[in-house]
């Protein structure tokens, strides 16, 4: 490892470790609260693991000698910007998981949640192991619940990607609006004391 690595490491680990954990929090209680997870410390376990994983990944992206690493390059505002707005949305949608199951509708973990068991659940009904390894917690597999929690934070994060793709586009603009602003300015000024003399 490098010495640049080492030294960015621990503060990004830090930082993604927040921003997972709030990324991670309905989901989390989706499968804890509503499908009774709870009742199988197995598959909690499992879960955290995989938010552990995203965490470290992200860490060890970002702590990587790349423009996207510099403070005041565009992609990596464009990309703390899509994380604060990625944590928003986890955090507004924090009291629909809680106050009942009609409301789950309106959180995209829900929607992202139910298109990840449904996969795993296809996959191993290819595989010859039946189509419930992960329907609700009594038949729920860790292993099912590992690979669930993956694929939940990998479509998370592609959203994630969006959201950045979409902030990068539009600080893109706003950078040069502003440069044209000040060419503009710069122009008249110019003009200005041409005339004057």
């Amino acid at each position: 490892m490098n010495q640049p690595f080492l030294n960015r490491f621990p503060g990004q680990l830090k930082h993604w470790g927040f921003h997972c954990t709030i990324n991670a929090l309905p989901s989390f209680i989706i499968a804890a609260a509503w499908m009774k997870m709870y009742q199988h410390p197995a598959c909690i376990f499992a879960m955290l693991l995989a938010i552990l994983c995203f965490v470290l990944t992200y860490a060890s992206l970002t702590s990587l000698p790349f423009a996207i690493n510099e403070s005041d390059s565009l992609t990596s505002r464009s990309m703390r910007l899509g994380a604060k707005i990625r944590s928003w949305i986890a955090g507004l949608s924090i009291p629909f998981v809680c106050i009942g199951e009609g409301f789950l509708l309106f959180v995209p973990d829900f929607w992202c949640g139910l298109f990840s068991m449904s996969s795993v659940n296809w996959i191993a009904t290819q595989f010859g192991y039946g189509n419930s390894v992960m329907n609700d917690a009594s038949s729920s597999k860790p292993v099912a619940v590992f690979i669930t929690t993956l694929l939940e934070g990998t479509m998370l994060s592609i959203i994630l990607l969006m959201i950045a793709f979409f902030s990068l586009i539009i600080l893109q603009a706003k950078a040069r609006r502003k440069i044209s602003d000040n060419k503009s300015d710069q122009m008249t000024n110019f003009n200005d004391q041409s005339c004057g003399q």
